[in-house]
This record gives C-alpha cells, structure tokens and sequence, in this order.
C-alpha cells in the first residue's frame, strides 16, 4: 500500500490523539494505574518514531511520498517532548 501525504497526515493524527486519551485517561488516576499508562504510551511513541524512520530511510521512494515520511518524521522528534509535557501536566499532584 502507497502511503502519500494524506495517508500520512491520518497516521500522524491518529498517533496524536491515541497520545492525548492515553494522558486524559490517566489522570488522577493510582501510581498503579498510571504506570501501565505509561507503559502504553511509551509502547506508541517508541512505535511511532521507528515507523517514522523505518519509512523515511528504507521506503521513501517506493512505498512513500517524500513529503508523508518527511512530515512524520518532523512529527516523530516532536511527539515525545509534547507527550512529556502533557504526563508532567496532567499527572502531576497537586
């Protein structure tokens, strides 16, 4: 399957609100609870940034439009600081 740039664009919204209900859903939630949230969250970020670089190195010209692999790989270095300041917001005491 072709990846272009609006398939793209849907990978990359679909990856960003998976991120958000995973923060949303952890919130004043136990130390337990939140642990397993961030296990999955990390588990789609670590998925994401390689799924990035795997189709920006190895599959541009083939199976991707140069455009989609460079927007999610921008896209995969901005969505670990963002899903960092979103768990030290919304998970943090108060």
């Amino acid at each position: 399957m072709y990846i272009d740039l609006w398939r793209g664009i849907m990978i990359i919204i679909a990856v960003h609100i998976a991120v958000l209900l995973i923060v949303l859903l952890g919130k004043n939630k136990p130390y337990r609870v939140q642990r397993r949230f961030a296990k999955a969250l990390t588990s789609i970020v670590v998925s994401y940034i390689l799924l990035a670089v795997f189709t920006f190195v190895l599959m541009t010209p083939r199976y991707v439009s140069s455009e989609a692999s460079s927007l999610m790989f921008v896209t995969s270095l901005i969505l670990p600081p963002i899903s960092w300041f979103l768990v030290i917001r919304y998970w943090s005491e108060e």
